[in-house]
């Protein structure tokens, strides 16, 4: 199909359009003239939008864990809908979008109990007062009232724009000119004044960028600033803040026959950034997993998403691999006795879809997961370790770069899985099995670089206690147990026991020991009985006393070899750094 390219096999929804309506497209009302933009939303039609989704809220239903009451859910059983030329596809103004805008945020607010129950209108310490619609500054100010406020999240790019500095914030007080900030900063100033909202958080604009105690303070509370929102707007299909992010018409032949087209999001194709590329980034991630709701600019059409359910303008289903649903149930649950498995499991396939994310600054790959860790600190026992947590450690320490090897960011803690540059994942054998932990923790410290402990850390250490088998690595990629002889790997090649290390190995040979960490067992699947394995940590020496090691990889073994044999191996206390 001519028109734009198609690299990913987007689907593709097509409606047919008359030449009249092309043209009427084309020729349309300015977003200068708002009677005439209100002419082409004829009333009637609206109301029956609106008694639609009344109707289409409050079925199915979905009944929260904190009450009874039932939650309306977003639905789209009817598939794809015709696209009438007078809805906001494509139309080039943030005021014709308006009303498709209003309608999803109110049957939010009026008819989602989960979400609603997530709003909160705490300001933060410092916001952008946007006034009126006619008003060509906007005010920095730190107003001490609580009310609505919306965020933006947004691709910072490689382009040069206006950002909030020390030498700076005396002038933005005093106001900054409309016109001199990016367009989509201008977009979504535009959207707040229309939909009456006085205060809009952009990051750029409201937190001091050359100030690093200020970038941290700031930098610790995103949570409580992106779940407190009453919208964040997210400007998901641009690549950096100069760009015009509303959604454009694209019109082609086919069968000569006139038509709209709309690449519609695919979630199994993220991160996407052909078409998508907010996606990819991994700031925007967290954004969009804590904000309650967030409104998506896409190529074609917006798509709203909120703890409730997605929706987009063509009618089809919207769905998210790590999705605002799974946040609900888990961050806004009471403290119960341990972590859970659900909380467990869902903080290492959050790890595991995160790293994938990209990022600017290879050193903010924790604390662009800072707000998350946050906000699950809420609801667990456990301490936060460099993006791992004390109450599942033993499991939360079985990563491996997902790559054949990484890339290694910092030196310390080496068993945290953010000190490698690419993404990582969980040994998938042992993901869903009942496990043993086979070591004990005795205890942990990190010490952060600056205040708060979900950000970068300066150093960290764990000790444990479990059996240590001492193997050698040699130059043609062979493994061997030092003190028997036998071959655990030849030649790089698999032999049951699966060797990962973190970084590149080639022609080296060293000695390292191979530490138990766990044991597994899974039921009965097809020809096999009893399916279990083992996984271990791969530790290299830091000194000579024997007793402190750096983590330098993961091995795993399944049931068709013989299992190691520990039953003569001692218990040593060992000291991760």
């Amino acid at each position: 199909m001519p028109g734009m390219p198609n690299p990913y096999n987007l689907p593709i929804v097509a409606d047919t359009i008359s030449a009249s309506d092309r043209k009427s497209e084309q020729l349309g009302p300015s977003i200068l003239d708002p009677q005439a933009v209100a002419g082409r939303l004829v009333p009637q039609r609206l109301n029956s939008i609106r008694e639609v989704a009344r109707q289409g809220s409050t079925q199915p239903e979905k009944i929260s864990r904190r009450s009874s009451k039932a939650t309306p859910r977003f639905t789209n059983e009817q598939g794809p809908k015709p696209l009438d030329p007078s809805c906001s596809i494509g139309a080039h103004s943030i005021h014709s979008s308006i009303p498709q805008i209003q309608l999803w945020l109110q049957t939010c607010l009026e008819t989602h109990w989960s979400c609603r129950s997530a709003l909160n209108s705490r300001l933060p310490a410092r916001v952008l007062d946007v006034g009126q619609t006619d008003v060509s500054k906007i005010f920095l100010v730190e107003p001490q009232d609580n009310t609505a406020y919306i965020c933006l999240s947004y691709s910072w790019g490689k382009s040069e724009f206006l950002k909030l500095t020390t030498k700076n914030l005396q002038a933005c007080r005093g106001g900054i000119l409309v016109d001199s900030l990016p367009t989509s900063f201008q977009h979504a100033i535009e959207l707040a004044r229309r939909l009456e909202v006085r205060y809009i958080w952009i990051d750029a604009l409201c937190i001091l960028q050359n100030d690093q105690r200020d970038w941290e303070i700031e930098g610790s509370k995103m949570a409580d600033i992106y779940q407190s929102s009453l919208l964040t707007i997210a400007m998901t299909n641009g690549s950096n803040p100069d760009q015009d992010c509303l959604p454009k018409i694209e019109i082609d032949t086919i069968d000569s026959i006139q038509a709209r087209l709309v690449y519609h999001f695919l979630d199994h194709f993220l991160p996407n950034s052909f078409y998508f590329p907010l996606t990819e980034r991994a700031w925007a991630f967290q954004e969009r997993l804590l904000a309650p709701r967030v409104l998506h600019f896409g190529p074609h059409e917006l798509f709203w998403e909120c703890l409730s359910g997605e929706k987009c303008e063509c009618g089809r289903i919207v769905k998210f691999r790590v999705n605002k649903q799974d946040c609900s149930y888990l961050l806004i649950q009471e403290r119960e006795d341990g972590p859970g498995v659900q909380l467990d499991r869902f903080w290492r396939s959050i790890v595991e879809f995160y790293s994938n994310h990209n990022l600017t600054f290879k050193a903010d790959r924790l604390p662009a997961l800072a707000g998350i860790a946050a906000a699950m600190q809420n609801v667990r026992h456990g301490t936060y370790l460099a993006g791992l947590w004390s109450d599942s450690l033993a499991l939360d320490l079985l990563w491996r770069p997902s790559a054949d090897i990484g890339t290694r960011l910092s030196s310390s803690p080496s068993w945290s899985w953010a000190t490698i540059d690419g993404p990582v994942e969980y040994w998938p054998f042992s993901k869903d099995a009942q496990t043993n932990i086979k070591c004990e923790i005795e205890d942990f410290d990190c010490e952060p670089e600056g205040i708060s402990m979900t950000g970068r850390i300066k150093s960290g250490w764990i000790q444990l206690k479990s059996s240590m088998l001492e193997c050698c690595l040699l130059t043609d990629g062979s493994i061997v147990l030092a003190d028997k002889g036998e071959f655990l790997r030849r030649k790089r090649n698999f032999e049951g026991v699966c060797f990962s290390f973190d970084t590149a190995t080639e022609d080296q040979e060293f000695v390292f020991y191979i530490l138990r960490m766990t044991s597994w067992q899974r039921g009965e699947i097809p020809a096999k009985k009893g399916y279990y394995g083992e996984d271990f940590l791969l530790l290299r020496p830091v000194d000579e006393s024997g007793r402190r090691f750096e983590r330098i990889g993961f091995a795993g073994h399944e049931e068709h070899v013989l299992p190691l044999d520990w039953s003569a191996e001692e218990l040593h206390v060992i000291t991760i750094v």
